[in-house]
């Protein structure tokens, strides 16, 4: 039987949240520019489309994967003495591919919600 880790682990209720923060931020961030679009001449409509590709392409190739390998750290002090940085990355990689999928949900429904 393993000992329990002498650190305790943060609460469930605050840990989810900050597992999906990438997600829920992009969804936040489109929610704002779909709803600001219909209100913006058409020039400047192209700009905030190339600003909301930008805002996708940064949170997740360069805010999320630091982030979410940080979460597991902070997460389960111990996973990287159990599982080595490989671990933890390959847990990280599932965590962006689960904030990839809700994103997907929840975007779908706000494109509903829009239309």
């Amino acid at each position: 039987m393993r000992a329990p880790s002498p650190t305790p682990h943060p609460p469930l209720a605050a840990a989810v949240p900050l597992a999906v923060l990438p997600a829920l931020a992009i969804t936040a961030i489109m929610t704002v520019v779909l709803g600001v679009a219909p209100h913006t001449p058409p020039t400047s409509r192209l700009h905030l489309f190339d600003g909301a590709i930008l805002a996708n392409v940064a949170l997740w190739f360069a805010f999320a994967p630091p982030y979410l390998i940080g979460w597991v750290q902070y997460w389960d002090p111990g996973a990287r003495r159990r599982t080595g940085m490989l671990g933890v990355v390959v847990l990280a990689v599932v965590l962006w591919l689960a904030n990839l999928l809700l994103y997907a949900f929840t975007g779908g429904l706000v494109a509903d919600l829009v239309r």
